[in-house]
């Protein structure tokens, strides 16, 4: 793999990080495990001249019951998911395959560029077919003359933090700041997320109350190996005193943003789950972008994003 030529910074602490970034001001990309931003250097995809490393901060490394940092590898929550939702764990054994999940890492997982088969090229295909709006083009090559990008979200953590309810610790230039999940991601696939200039992920922190609710996450793929999500569903139940009192839903990889769902009591006593599934369907696919962007067929992953609501419904809800 050839790369172009960048200069690397290995600071040691987040706030020297954010200082060098402030420094180039925009001409800098921070890098964790890479396994992304270099595949897309190899393919000169939005090179920066210098490259700030986060390896070596250990604050980003941090793990407990309640916080994951940024920095923590994929393979790391698979080693510690005695101590976390068993659905993290059960999510991060369908990332990527056993090498790339022991240097990916949490936050490269969460800010991972929105994918698309007409992105995600050489840079001798783009200049041949013509480049999409995301690389070198103008427009949306997938709906021709739109100015809005639809490369979908691909991160498999994104949707199942939505659903535990977790919240993102952000450091950058003006201190530091907590956002919801929910509120993280942007309808966007080329700025899908809230970071501004010079801001990192730090943490995750998950609710006080996350060991009382129960989730799971299916993923369809193309391959039943390493491959990035076509679609992803988590779904979550919390309970009391083994009565479930809310339930919520999240959809990656249909958009550029994961899409959330959320219903009590009430609605949860009152229809079967495959009621439940068609009506949580009809209000969040109205969120639902999916389009020519990727190998499998926008239709095929909307059936099977509708599938896997009534599924996990009926294993949670039984």
């Amino acid at each position: 793999m050839s790369l172009p030529s960048f200069q690397l910074h290995i600071p040691c602490t987040t706030d020297e990080a954010i200082s060098l970034a402030k420094r180039f001001d925009g001409d800098s990309a921070f890098m964790a495990g890479g396994t992304d931003l270099l595949n897309n250097y190899a393919d000169d995809l939005d090179v920066k001249t210098h490259v700030i490393a986060l390896s070596k901060i250990r604050e980003l490394k941090a793990l407990s019951g309640s916080l994951i940092g940024s920095g923590v590898t994929i393979a790391e929550l698979i080693d510690n998911q005695a101590m976390l939702p068993s659905v993290i764990g059960e999510t991060a054994r369908l990332i990527a395959g056993p090498a790339l999940r022991n240097v990916a890492t949490v936050g490269g997982n969460l800010l991972l560029a929105g994918r698309c088969v007409y992105f995600n090229r050489s840079k001798l295909y783009r200049c041949s077919h013509g480049a999409c709006m995301k690389a070198e083009g103008q427009e949306c090559i997938t709906v021709p003359q739109s100015k809005r990008c639809y490369a979908p979200i691909s991160g498999d953590l994104a949707p199942v933090l939505l659903v535990l309810d977790a919240r993102f610790v952000i450091a950058g230039p003006s201190g530091a700041r907590v956002v919801a999940a929910r509120d993280f991601y942007r309808t966007d696939g080329i700025y899908s997320n809230v970071l501004g200039p010079a801001e990192i992920l730090v943490q995750v922190l998950l609710p006080d109350d996350v060991h009382e609710v129960t989730a799971r996450y299916l993923k369809l793929r193309s391959r039943s190996a390493m491959d990035f999500p076509e679609a992803g569903v988590a779904v979550a139940v919390k309970r009391n005193e083994g009565i479930p009192v809310e339930l919520r839903v999240a959809l990656g990889a249909l958009g550029p943003a994961p899409t959330l769902a959320v219903r009590q009591t009430g609605e949860l006593s009152q229809c079967s789950t495959d009621e439940l599934a068609e009506r949580l369907w009809k209000e969040m696919s109205t969120d639902v972008f999916a389009v020519r962007n990727t190998s499998l067929q926008p239709g095929y992953r909307r059936e099977m994003a509708q599938l896997f609501i009534r599924r996990l419904l009926k294993e949670l809800l039984k």
